[in-house]
């Protein structure tokens, strides 16, 4: 069994948190996790934001390299875990214990194919929640209550619901196509790679005084790997974590203000980033900051198969 896409898929996940994670840096959330479910059949479990006033968002993001439509067998079938009569239940579950949560389907896949296009609709501007995060640009569809009690496959799939439930899965369900792709190497970025630099570069200061001894290529490999431990441990990603790794002056309310920063420094671990995930932290030596020492495991030749299997 060929498992590339998969390692694939959790790799673009990380990226995608990682754009998240600036929020996290700046104040704006105030919690982040990651691949946790929150309950049995939770489905929205790739990445929970909470951010200020109470907003929460729950995300659950799929990847393919294919260039091809959103296809009806992602959400009549549950090869891709959206089968749309458990996304609903999820999504009930979880609001009745979290009300006016948003929940967010991120998909590389293109526009929904014919058979989808007559339940799955574009949002109408006055309604549009704007971009899943900052620099993530998709299009925005919900599913039509009406047209889904009324079609088939999905009248017979959704049996179990009220028209009162139906409508309210619709109603808080975003589902996000054509999210940018990625190249999962900083030094040839890809669309996601460069929204998530130009985060780091714009809000976070990197490469500008007086953070120019951290290249915004290492800031975001940094918040990036944040994300991959956070999910290979407990879930959660804390700030006084992520910003030692990161190592930027931390008055970020004076970033997002414009005003000048205190000179006030967190330095990197002397190891730099521990255990870097590959591909996303390959050649992560160009961008290790000036006077800390790279990780050995960046020095290290890539293999053939390596080599073959970047992107």
């Amino acid at each position: 069994m060929n498992l590339r896409a998969t390692h694939y898929g959790y790799a673009y996940q990380d990226l995608i948190t990682g754009i998240a994670l600036v929020d996290l840096v700046l104040g704006t959330a105030e919690s982040i996790t990651v691949d946790t479910k929150g309950f049995a059949g939770d489905r929205f479990d790739d990445l929970t934001i909470g951010y200020g006033a109470g907003r929460r968002v729950r995300v659950q993001i799929k990847h393919t390299i294919l260039d091809r439509e959103l296809s009806k067998d992602s959400f009549s079938g549950d090869g891709r875990s959206l089968r749309l009569d458990l996304l609903f239940g999820a999504l009930l579950s979880d609001l009745d214990n979290h009300p006016g949560t948003a929940y967010r389907v991120i998909v590389r896949d293109g526009n929904p194919d014919e058979d989808l296009a007559a339940v799955l609709k574009p949002i109408d501007a006055t309604e549009d929640p704007g971009d899943p995060l900052p620099g993530v640009a998709t299009r925005r569809f919900k599913f039509d209550p009406t047209a889904l009690q009324e079609t088939e496959p999905w009248k017979t799939r959704l049996t179990g619901f009220s028209e009162v439930q139906i409508r309210t899965a619709c109603q808080y369900l975003t589902i996000d196509t054509s999210a940018p792709a990625s190249t999962l190497d900083f030094s040839a970025p890809g669309p996601a790679e460069r929204a998530l630099l130009r985060r780091v570069i714009e809000e976070l200061g990197a490469g500008r005084t007086p953070n120019t001894n951290i290249s915004p290529e290492y800031a975001a490999l940094a918040l990036a790997h944040a994300a991959t431990g956070a999910r290979a441990l407990n879930g959660n990603v804390a700030r006084e974590c992520v910003l030692p790794q990161v190592g930027l002056i931390t008055d970020f309310g004076a970033v997002a203000e414009g005003h000048p920063m205190r000179t006030t420094r967190r330095h990197l671990p002397q190891r730099g980033l521990d255990c870097c995930p590959a591909p996303l932290l390959a050649r992560c030596h160009r961008h290790q900051p000036r006077g800390t020492r790279p990780h050995r495991r960046c020095h290290r030749k890539p293999s053939a198969a390596a080599r073959t299997d970047g992107a």
